[in-house]
């Protein structure tokens, strides 16, 4: 018997629309053949409003990837896509790749810029020198505070640093992602 579900993605990815997506991913049962994400919500929400949000992004991602962890035999494939510059900048962080929806750009693969990191899955952490993890823990403080030095940017690079050595000594996960952006217009930044 052949099961389909549909799933919602919130309009706006700010921090509790994105935890109830990730809870409501959580609860789908497994018997699941054919899930639909339903991104028609990105139709209804003007770019200026910041629907997407490094954050929001990679616990969205990472939910259905974890549903398609457990469940392997599901097929996953969006629906309702707007064609607007909501969608158009998900594919270009990488967004619908890091979901295992085959559109857009990989992880990674954009080059990003000083206002921007796409979304990057660092496999392996366990294996990064500590020389890498500065190096990358540099790059966000410079993204977050748009300085090249200074005081914020050595003590952001710190923070930073123990952040993902914790994850490559402690955690014992397989990768790590991780995403950043600079709004100069608004003066905000945010790194997940």
């Amino acid at each position: 018997m052949s099961v389909t579900r549909q799933i919602a993605v919130p309009s706006i990815l700010d921090l509790q629309p994105t935890l109830d997506f990730a809870a409501e991913a959580a609860a789908l049962p497994a018997n699941i053949m054919f899930l639909g994400i339903d991104f028609s919500a990105w139709g209804q929400v003007e770019p200026y409003k910041l629907p997407l949000r490094p954050f929001g992004m990679l616990i969205v991602s990472q939910a259905i990837r974890q549903y398609k962890a457990r469940n392997p035999a599901v097929t996953v494939a969006p629906m309702r896509l707007p064609g607007n510059e909501i969608e158009s900048y998900a594919a270009h962080m990488g967004f619908f790749q890091a979901c295992d929806i085959p559109l857009g750009k990989e992880p990674g693969q954009a080059k990003g810029s000083p206002t921007y990191l796409p979304i990057t899955k660092i496999e392996n952490p366990s294996y990064l020198h500590g020389a890498e993890i500065e190096h990358r823990s540099l790059e966000l403080a410079r993204k977050l505070t748009q300085q090249q030095g200074g005081a914020l940017v050595k003590t952001l690079q710190y923070s930073f640093t123990e952040i993902i050595r914790n994850v490559a000594e402690h955690a014992q996960s397989p990768d790590y992602w991780m995403c950043a952006q600079y709004w100069p217009s608004r003066g905000e930044a945010e790194i997940a």
